[in-house]
């Protein structure tokens, strides 16, 4: 079955930085995981278990840059507020 070398080619490609190549990542890491799953061949294991890796990889990159998000505003918010002298 070749589509799921070429759907495992397309995760990995997509698997870049930003939220576009996550959302990407993740459609193509899907619609592999959709194959592997009707394939139920003897690499089934195998491929299972590394499309659940693959997406818990793009969760926790998708967790880091929320927290990169978060902690730039939150260090905009303190520049912008005026320091008070005493």
């Amino acid at each position: 079955m070749c589509i799921l070398p070429a759907a495992a080619a397309a995760a990995a490609a997509a698997a870049g930085s930003g939220a576009a190549a996550a959302a990407t990542a993740a459609a193509a890491t899907a619609a592999a995981a959709a194959a592997a799953a009707a394939y139920k061949g003897p690499l089934y294991p195998l491929i299972s278990v590394f499309f659940l890796q693959q997406q818990q990889q793009l969760l926790l990159q998708q967790d880091q840059e929320q927290q990169q998000q978060q902690q730039q505003q939150q260090q905009q918010q303190q520049q912008q507020q005026p320091t008070r002298a005493p």
